[in-house]
């Protein structure tokens, strides 16, 4: 292998590894942030329901269960 290989192959190492470092972080950045948004909604404290774009309910927090008469399990 030339010089001129073994550098070009380094390099394309080194980019790798930073590329699948950065990707960790914002892997474990989108994880921290939806842990916050879920800890947001269990505790929040008004009744949030969670509907889809075609209005089917998909989910919501404890404090929806009381207005709504059904648990949570129920209403999905």
């Amino acid at each position: 292998m030339s010089e001129g290989n073994l550098a070009q192959h380094i390099s394309t190492a080194l980019e790798l590894a930073y590329e699948n470092a950065e990707r960790r972080k914002t892997e474990e950045a989108l994880r921290e942030s939806m842990e916050r948004l879920k800890q947001l909604i269990v505790y929040a404290p008004d009744a949030i329901l969670m509907n889809d774009l075609q209005g089917n309910f998909i989910g919501g927090n404890r404090q929806a269960e009381d207005p709504t008469g059904y648990r949570k399990d129920e209403l999905t």
